[in-house]
């Protein structure tokens, strides 16, 4: 006796509109980054925005970590808790966007905390390592550190 495989189930629904099997327009979906007044689109008609936020990306990660160990003032604030290698320091970009200050205005701002990692070949044990009382306020559009926030918090 043959076996039979299990039906399709029927394409109804959004799979139709999607396809545009039932000879609507399919829904397209596009996103970008807008910095500062530097907008555009090519070829999308935007009928109404869906969502937004802000988007960090590996590249963001990246630049956050060169910058902050680039400034002297961070570098100085690891120093005071003893910390001199910065290939021990890995630095988080946590939070992205303006808070309130008006020199981050038009600004990709993103938030850095330190971590460090004592052991280079555990650096999954970082997370729990936090170098406390130092906060960067970098600005990816600009490539520097607005701001370091230093508490004086060492434990």
């Amino acid at each position: 006796m043959q076996r039979r495989l299990p039906a399709w189930p029927k394409r109804t629904g959004a799979w139709k509109i999607a396809s545009g099997a039932s000879g609507g327009a399919a829904a397209r979906c596009s996103s970008c980054t807008l910095i500062g007044r530097h907008s555009g689109s090519r070829g999308i008609r935007i009928s109404r925005v869906v969502g937004w936020g802000p988007v960090l990306d590996e590249d963001h990660e990246e630049a956050a970590e060169v910058i902050a160990k680039a400034d002297p003032r961070h570098v100085e604030a690891l120093t005071k808790r003893g910390i001199e290698n910065l290939d021990h320091v890995f630095c988080a970009p946590i939070s992205a966007g303006v808070f309130g200050h008006e020199n981050e205005v038009g600004r990709r701002m993103i938030r850095v905390l330190s971590f460090h990692a004592p052991d280079l070949d555990a650096v999954h044990a970082l997370w729990a390592h936090p170098i406390d009382g130092i906060v960067c306020h970098v600005d990816l559009t600009g490539r520097q550190v607005l701001r370091v926030v230093d508490t004086g918090y060492t434990h």
